[in-house]
């Protein structure tokens, strides 16, 4: 595999940590691809596989999982360019396996309609929202357009349950809907950036998205902690937390 191939493809390297304290070790290292042995997908350039990653135990079995973000996939034979998907990676006492992986992108969930540079899984993160001790992932769709709004951007949130994570529930967010504060624009690129914490102190964990904008810089705090979010009654943030600086272009 030449040198080029090998970067516009994408692969990752997991390396595992001794049961004692001590530092990474490429002893039992794993390397994964697209094309790895017992996934679904098949080996592509230019898909740029492991671009995004997020860490955590979504199945509530005890060893954390990986979700590997595919942003530059295409879809449908190659009629929609650069949609993306997400690949999941459960674990065990070896290390991630194939066996039960799970591809997400958004026609298996409640989102927007798949277009041609959505780049599903630019962004990642995973958080404990509704407080289920399963961990949850936050899916960024920086580039969807929102209905004649290019590149607005928006969110996914897939739940974490016993099973692994689970359509039922799922939740796409973006600006102006679903008590989301400020109206998209153009450009937008709402969900390029993610964070998660407990910002209100309420023991739960809450989603900080970014950026807004090219040109301007901001964050929208929202709050999923406690319960899986109700469409009808969202909590969201009282004001926009503003941050200077320029969000990536393409």
């Amino acid at each position: 595999m030449s040198s080029s191939l090998r970067t516009s493809i994408g692969l990752i390297v997991a390396l595992l940590s001794p049961p004692v304290r001590g530092q990474l070790s490429t002893a039992g290292a794993q390397f994964w691809h697209e094309g790895s042995p017992g996934l679904v997908s098949s080996l592509q350039e230019e898909v740029h596989f492991g671009s995004a990653l997020a860490a955590g135990d979504f199945d509530c079995d005890g060893f954390d999982d990986l979700a590997i973000g595919v942003p530059d996939d295409d879809d449908s034979g190659g009629a929609l360019n650069r949609v993306g998907y997400v690949t999941v990676l459960y674990s065990s006492e070896t290390g991630l396996v194939a066996a039960g992986h799970q591809l997400w992108d958004q026609q298996s969930l409640a989102a927007e309609e798949e277009e041609s540079e959505d780049r599903f899984g630019e962004t990642l993160v995973a958080g404990d929202f509704d407080a289920d001790g399963c961990m949850d992932l936050v899916v960024g769709i920086p580039y969807e357009d929102i209905g004649t709004i290019v590149d607005a951007g928006a969110i996914q949130v897939i739940y974490g349950a016993p099973g692994g994570l689970t359509a039922a529930g799922n939740a796409f967010f973006r600006q102006g809907a679903d008590g989301v504060q400020g109206a998209p624009q153009a450009g937008d690129t709402f969900g390029f950036s993610l964070a998660v914490g407990d910002f209100n102190s309420d023991g739960s964990d809450d989603l900080a998205i970014g950026p807004c904008g090219r040109r301007r810089g901001c964050a929208n705090p929202l709050r999923l902690g406690g319960q899986r979010p109700d469409r009808r009654r969202r909590r969201h943030s009282r004001s926009w937390l503003r941050a200077p600086g320029r969000a990536g272009d393409r």
